[in-house]
């Protein structure tokens, strides 16, 4: 899943620059556009790569295997947001 939230950022990122060269500057709509699901591609790829660390995780404390310790895992951190947000900040 991080491999194609990548690979749809690289696409994004062609598709800007090919753009750029065509009309020689873009609009702003377009410009909101690009920026916005650049965003969400980045937002994807930071989920699926916490989610991979925590089933990682998960999966070497309980030896359970690696899809049941990511769902675990992020049920857990859905269950307490608080806990995981303080966790984080104090990364």
């Amino acid at each position: 899943m991080i491999t194609i939230a990548t690979i749809i950022r690289i696409v994004l990122f062609l598709f800007s620059a090919q753009q750029k060269i065509l009309q020689g500057e873009e609009s702003t709509a377009y410009k909101v556009w690009i920026g916005f699901l650049n965003c969400m591609a980045w937002i994807i790829e930071r989920v699926c790569q916490q989610f991979t660390r925590y089933g990682f995780i998960h999966s070497s404390f309980t030896g359970e295997n690696y899809c049941q310790s990511c769902w675990t895992s992020m049920i857990n951190n859905l269950y307490n947001i608080g806990i995981y947000t303080i966790v984080q900040f104090t990364e």
